[in-house]
């Protein structure tokens, strides 16, 4: 959903009227700001994991082949 959202806010910029603040179109400020979101979202998940594994009933250990 992050590369969605990092994808279609160009695509609304484009879309969208031709204003600029200071030169810049304002849909830059979203994009940057959406793209440092989504940095922070990877490195916070990458310390602490949304899930862990954890033996059930139904899992099957793997076997490597001979």
């Amino acid at each position: 959903t992050v590369l969605v959202l990092l994808i279609a806010l160009p695509l609304t910029g484009i879309a969208g009227p031709d204003f600029t603040v200071g030169h810049v179109h304002p849909t830059t400020f979203l994009l940057l700001g959406a793209a440092v979101a989504a940095f922070w979202l990877v490195f916070r998940t990458q310390e602490e994991p949304m899930w862990h594994p954890r033996l059930t009933e139904e899992t099957v250990e793997d076997e490597p082949d001979p």
